[in-house]
């Protein structure tokens, strides 16, 4: 099983980058992070994610109207997902749990 590292990075560097956490983490860590999001069951907080980058990167990021942009379009996804402190302390109790980590033998 792949690590969850890219989401829980994410998820931190969210707390004091905002959407600009987009960037930092690249393309790359955005596409595992959005895998690691669907494998927990948060397929909804994936999509979103998705459009929230798609629209960071098309409004020029941090230059340009990037913040804005990213916000608006995570916003109008349909994600149950949303409140940050709520989604934190679910993913941590999910992460916790052996079962999760440990391969059937």
């Amino acid at each position: 099983m792949r690590s969850h590292s890219a989401l829980l990075r994410f998820e931190s560097h969210c707390k004091f980058s905002s959407w600009l956490t987009i960037e930092n983490v690249g393309p790359f860590d955005m596409e595992w992070t959005r895998d690691s999001y669907r494998r927990i069951g948060f397929g909804e907080q994936a999509d979103a994610l998705e459009l929230a980058e798609k629209a960071w990167y098309d409004a020029n990021g941090h230059e340009g109207n990037g913040y804005d942009a990213a916000w608006e379009a995570y916003q109008s996804a349909d994600n149950p997902h949303q409140d940050e402190d709520e989604r934190w302390f679910f993913i941590l109790k999910i992460l916790r749990d052996n079962g999760y980590w440990i391969a059937p033998q």
